[in-house]
């Protein structure tokens, strides 16, 4: 584990965060990822690396705007997850009543269709909930 420490008055440490999920970040770490069981990059590799540092103003402004952003987003998942599951429930509830008799659908016609593969879409679904 490696522990850095930022001069707040030259860089925020939540810029720094945002700059690791970045993709230039991720190009940087898969050009020198020591590859043994489990990737590891050494201190002495992450004392290589360069940030690009804007003026403290503008990481703040940076920093402002991918906070509101990734708010966004993650209420947008929050809703889109809720209605997720409220599918997967209609969908488990709608295959009981079919199975148990609540619905008839003997006399029902079945259009033609391409078949796919529904069981990964249960296991996607629970594995993100």
């Amino acid at each position: 584990m490696i522990r850095a420490r930022f001069d707040e008055t030259k860089i925020l440490p939540k810029f720094v965060y945002y700059y690791t999920l970045s993709t230039s970040y991720e190009e940087w770490k898969n050009q020198i990822f020591i590859q043994a069981t489990i990737q590891n990059i050494s201190a002495e590799k992450y004392a290589n690396l360069l940030i690009p540092v804007p003026p403290l103003s503008e990481q703040e402004d940076i920093v402002k705007y991918l906070d509101a952003k990734c708010k966004n987003i993650d209420e947008l998942l929050a809703v889109l997850k809720k209605q997720m599951r409220m599918l997967q429930d209609l969908k488990h509830r709608f295959i009981s009543d079919v199975v148990t008799g609540k619905i008839d659908v003997r006399q029902e016609v079945i259009p033609e269709y391409e078949p796919v593969n529904d069981e990964s879409d249960d296991e996607e679904y629970d594995e993100e909930v």
